[in-house]
């Protein structure tokens, strides 16, 4: 638990200020689609008209879905008047209704929104690699160490073919095929090539 924790936590800061955004995002819409989830359930799986007789019956007492307790609110009202049923059914499966389209508006606007709050840290993390390459900092959101330098590394990986790359940009010089050559004046920096 305690390494998948730490490795939750390293995500989140690699993710940068994108982060705490998408996290709030997820778990609003986990807890959004929970919720509608249990609303929209199926129960015992009761068409509206049987329903209906499962309430009158006896046989449905405690609903388990929402077309369940609106069959029992539905068959309430009808038992206590029938004077202007429809407004009073109107009116007691409007409750119903708000709890069927709680959390619709804020689970299709994360649906919406999160991919581009993605593509955002995308785009910063791109930003963010490119300046790094530009200045030859590596993993500066950590903190940055400036290690030796891209050129130091080439210089490395060609040098043991023989000759000094920067002498020979093409490279055709300190290749296997070319043999080793000596060094000559060529290998020392010009001035006025900079």
């Amino acid at each position: 638990m305690e390494a998948a924790l730490s490795a939750f936590l390293k995500y989140a800061e690699m993710g940068g200020y994108v982060m705490p955004p998408l996290i709030l995002a997820t778990m609003a819409l986990w807890f959004g689609l929970g919720f509608r989830f249990s609303v929209l359930r199926k129960g015992r799986g009761y068409e509206p008209r049987q329903a209906v007789a499962a309430v009158v019956d006896g046989r449905l007492v405690r609903p388990k879905s929402a077309v369940e307790r609106a069959a029992i609110l539905g068959v309430q009202q009808k038992d206590e008047t029938t004077f202007n049923l429809r407004a009073r059914l109107d009116e007691t499966f409007s409750y119903v209704e708000q709890d069927l389209s709680k959390y619709k508006t804020l689970t299709s606007v994360i649906v919406a929104v999160a991919p581009l709050l993605g593509l955002l840290g995308t785009v910063s993390g791109m930003i963010e690699t490119f300046a790094s390459l530009g200045d030859m900092t590596l993993y500066s959101q950590s903190g940055g160490h400036r290690g030796r330098d891209f050129q130091g590394a080439a210089d490395d990986a060609v040098r043991p073919y023989g000759g000094h790359p920067r002498s020979d940009p093409g490279g055709h010089l300190g290749s296997p095929a070319a043999g080793a050559r000596k060094p000559d004046r060529r290998d020392q920096k010009h001035p006025h090539r900079g």
